[in-house]
């Protein structure tokens, strides 16, 4: 791991239509235009990343949790991501919510960070 100076290529992404990009405090999201692919790396101590696990990812990796969900943009807060999914085959439109859940900032009514 090491900091940037210059603007670097994702490699693990290129050859996806890149729709949708969003920075955390320590980690990253980003979702195919298609909304058919949405990836998590960096920092997952609460689960921020989406990936199921809490270890970090130091590439992206895949969510699997939204797969067919025809995500149309990923956000990124400190600790905690979002997600806005459009309608089609896999369901209708919703909004996703995980990671940190203090002052209820994911919307269910809970503070679990799971």
């Amino acid at each position: 791991m090491e900091n940037r100076k210059t603007p670097t290529p994702v490699l693990e992404l290129q050859g996806y239509e890149i729709g949708s990009v969003a920075a955390g405090e320590a980690h990253s999201l980003a979702c195919t235009r298609q909304g058919d692919h949405t990836w998590g790396w960096g920092a997952g101590h609460y689960g921020q990343l989406g990936v199921g696990r809490l270890e970090p990812r130091l590439s992206p990796t895949p969510i699997d949790e939204l797969e067919g969900k025809n995500v149309r943009s990923v956000a990124c807060g400190a600790n905690h991501s979002g997600a806005v999914t459009g309608t089609g085959q896999a369901g209708g439109a919703g909004v996703y919510m995980w990671g940190n859940g203090a002052n209820s900032r994911l919307g269910a009514g809970n503070v679990d960070a799971s």
